[in-house]
């Protein structure tokens, strides 16, 4: 009778612990790092050690050396993402464990079924354009340049996510065994950054190209999840937002080593910048009014990355290009703390909101991107043509749990007539390790040559997104 007692204690207050999670509306956010230019792009992006165009100021700036003529290039692309919001509805199972006389109960075995969706967003723009001038043929180029390093939108909404008691204490559950549920969400985003930068190469020697990038990158982004209580027609329960409209700067210096006509080997390395944010939580009234809020204006910071690319040349018509790129992924995690989490001024309505959350719960791993092209010369009458196709790697680089979703614990204890959680594990699902995924991608494109232009077009398809780039070079 205890045994039952108790469990009908925790089910009675279940309504309290609504679980949270980090923000809806930025989870699953995978930031990538493109060089801009269709020629790179349609050889899957290895360009590190070829880096002859206007684009090597953000791919390689030594190798700006290579441009002979003042040129100025323009680029536009169109990117079709496919979002894959895993929890928007589903449950999760777990056992039960209860210790009477202390108290406590623990839960644990998790297992997450998920309702998943995805939906297709499509964002054109403007993405690179630059002016290279040659000071000193082969020997001193500037240049200067704007890139859209990104740009990111969507909205969606959650049904909720039941959480479903299996036993207590080795025995099944059969009657109420609807534990609680996490909310119901609402949620968007709008994520862009901007970078305008002026990069300087120079040759001290005709088998080595140094050069040296520096940028001013512009943040502007606007995340909101909105909880719904899916018990009461949807009222508006809470609150948490990530706003932020910053500037920062960071730098790129590269060395590009010629041996040979053959052979060229590059190394990259860009330090990116830090950007202030503004973190809110809120509860909000029936009406969807904010009822009260506090906020925390933590960093976020934009990983850096190593990239070392070879090119070797056949023939003068083929070119065949390997790039290794390590992105410091783990740097997302350094700066940025949700309110909900990490907000020290709660007000007593909020209590029972805040979560005991350490950053170490989750992670975001580094990861290594492979990339591997070619390109093939042709001549059209009088006009060059080029053939190229490639393929590269892409890492997951998205905020997991530190921890294997069964192997999660939570663990409560009754404080004051409520219960609440007494460890730092969170096993909220939009964080499973189950929904880790690379993605390989695979490329082409072609470009032609009229005199002093150059038109490039790129294609760029994997399971998550296709992007298309369309470039214009003009010779002066």
């Amino acid at each position: 009778m205890k045994v039952v007692t108790f469990f009908l204690f925790l089910l009675l207050f279940a309504g309290a612990v609504f679980a949270q999670s980090n923000d809806e509306g930025l989870a699953f956010l995978q930031l990538n790092f493109f060089n801009p230019g269709a020629r790179s792009l349609a050889m899957g992006g290895a360009f590190v050690g070829m880096a002859d165009d206007a684009t090597a100021a953000l791919a390689n700036p030594a190798g700006m050396t290579a441009l002979i003529r003042p040129e100025f290039s323009v680029e536009f692309s169109a990117t079709k993402y496919k979002n894959e919001i895993p929890w928007t509805s589903g449950s999760q199972l777990f056992d039960l464990e209860l210790d009477l006389p202390a108290a406590s109960a623990r839960e644990s075995n998790f297992q997450n079924n998920f309702g998943p969706i995805d939906f297709d967003n499509t964002v054109s723009h403007l993405s690179f354009a630059s002016f290279v001038y040659p000071a000193i043929k082969n020997k001193f180029v500037i240049s200067g340049f704007y890139n859209e390093q990104t740009k990111f939108e969507r909205q969606f909404q959650t049904t909720g996510y039941d959480r479903i008691l299996r036993s207590v204490n080795g025995i099944p559950c059969t009657v109420d065994c609807l534990f609680n549920s996490f909310f119901a969400t609402d949620n968007s985003l709008e994520f862009k950054i901007r970078n305008f930068g002026a990069s300087v190469a120079v040759s001290p020697s005709n088998y080595l190209s140094l050069g040296v990038t520096l940028t001013s990158s512009k943040l502007e982004v606007d995340s909101s999840t909105t909880r719904l209580d899916q018990s009461n027609n949807n009222v508006p329960v809470n609150r948490e937002s990530l706003t932020g409209d910053d500037t920062g700067f960071s730098y790129a210096f590269g060395a590009l080593l010629k041996p040979s006509s053959k052979f060229s080997f590059g190394f990259v390395y860009t330090h990116r910048p830090e950007f202030d944010v503004t973190s809110n939580a809120a509860t909000l009234n029936p009406d969807g009014t904010v009822d009260q809020q506090v906020s925390i204006n933590p960093t976020f910071r934009v990983p850096d990355n190593f990239g070392f690319g070879i090119s070797v040349r056949p023939s003068d018509r083929f070119a065949i290009n390997f790039d290794v790129n390590r992105i410091k992924y783990s740097q997302l995690n350094d700066g940025y703390y949700n309110a909900f989490f990490f907000a020290d001024n709660f007000p007593d309505s909020l209590q029972n909101t805040k979560i005991d959350f350490s950053k170490n719960d989750l992670e975001v791993e580094d990861g290594t991107e492979f990339r591997l092209g070619g390109e093939y010369a042709v001549s059209l009458g009088s006009h060059p043509f080029f053939i190229r196709a490639g393929y590269w790697h892409e890492p997951f680089h998205s905020q997991i749990s530190t921890v294997e979703d069964a192997n999660q614990v939570l663990i409560f204890t009754i404080i004051g007539g409520f219960l609440v959680q007494v460890n730092e594990v969170n096993a909220d699902p939009f964080f499973s390790r189950s929904l880790k995924k690379d993605y390989n991608h695979v490329s082409f494109g072609t470009g032609i040559g009229f005199g002093q232009v150059t038109i490039d077009w790129a294609y760029d398809y994997s399971k998550n997104f296709k992007r298309f780039i369309l470039s214009t070079n003009f010779h002066l």
